[in-house]
């Protein structure tokens, strides 16, 4: 028989959900340094398109869109009273986006990228799409602890 001073109360545990848990906002400033990562890379490609395989204004395109969210996430992430959960829903929307005109790049230009291009577009777009499904996650979750 245990002693009952003993017995662990499991509903006093952190769960997996609150042992890293990650605010709208936090997740917004974040996505900021992720596009800003990204449009450097998309420029340094751009100036340099031997070394990705494409072409230079299509990275011009993916550089300024990336440099826009960066903007965008910088902009709300750091205002206070902000409703972060609505700006990281549009976010999320505007990667999806991204994430898009680089699937359309990556296969269109397939045959004349490199394998550096190939590898890094393939992990660009998984790791994107990743970032979005997560961030739809907190959006959903910050929604309901703080409804509009």
């Amino acid at each position: 028989m245990l002693d009952e001073r003993l017995r662990l109360d499991t509903r006093t545990l952190p769960s997996a959900n609150t042992r890293c848990v990650i605010h709208s906002r936090s997740l917004l400033r974040l996505d900021a340094v992720g596009a800003f990562v990204t449009a450097a890379v998309a420029a340094f490609a751009w100036q340099r398109p031997h070394v990705l395989g494409a072409p230079a204004y299509n990275m011009a395109i993916l550089s300024v869109f990336a440099l826009g969210i960066c903007a965008y996430d910088t902009y709300f992430g750091t205002r206070r009273g902000a409703d972060w959960a609505f700006h990281l829903r549009r976010v999320a929307k505007a990667n999806l986006v991204y994430v898009g005109l680089s699937a359309v790049l990556v296969l269109r230009w397939w045959p004349e990228l490199t394998t550096v291009g190939k590898a890094y577009f393939v992990a660009e777009v998984v790791a994107v799409l990743l970032l979005v499904r997560y961030e739809f996650v907190v959006v959903g979750r910050d929604t309901t602890l703080h409804p509009r």
